[in-house]
């Protein structure tokens, strides 16, 4: 009878012990699928933190070449310009000689044509009295009819 109640003691003990183990081995379980989430979780997050720092470095990267772009076409047009600006400036200076030496010949000739017309009138003068001096040499010679009083 001692021996039937041991083995049954035994066995209960047995029962309770596997009991036990298989208690402690769900748990055991149950910790490192929690661990192992845990762990996954921080992985993904990780990931997804480095995604978005690179992304927000692309964008930075982007708006600085924008940026740079930009400056660069403002600096261009603004160069084109002032060279626009500096093309019709000369343009203008050299239109503004011209006219300057334009009027300075213009002046001189005005000032010229009455020494000019003195001149024109001195040599027709001259060219009446020697064809008046011939004109009475060849009345004297006969050759001219004499002048209409």
């Amino acid at each position: 009878a001692t021996l039937k109640a041991e083995a049954a003691t035994l066995r209960t003990s047995l029962a309770a012990a596997a009991a036990r183990d298989e208690e402690n081995r769900s748990k055991t379980k149950a910790l490192d699928e929690k661990r192992d989430s845990a762990v996954a979780a921080r992985r993904e997050k990780a990931r997804q933190d480095a995604v978005a720092a690179t992304k927000a470095a692309c964008a930075a990267t982007r708006q600085a070449e924008n940026a740079r772009t930009a400056a660069a076409t403002t600096s261009t047009a603004a160069a084109a310009t002032a060279a626009t600006d500096r093309d019709a400036t000369v343009a203008a200076k050299a239109e503004a000689r011209k006219a300057e030496r334009l009027a300075a010949k213009r002046s001189d000739f005005k000032a010229a044509v009455p020494a000019a017309k003195a001149r024109l009138e001195a040599v027709e003068e001259k060219w009446q009295r020697r064809d008046a001096k011939t004109n009475a040499r060849l009345r004297e010679l006969g050759c001219l009819a004499p002048a209409a009083a």
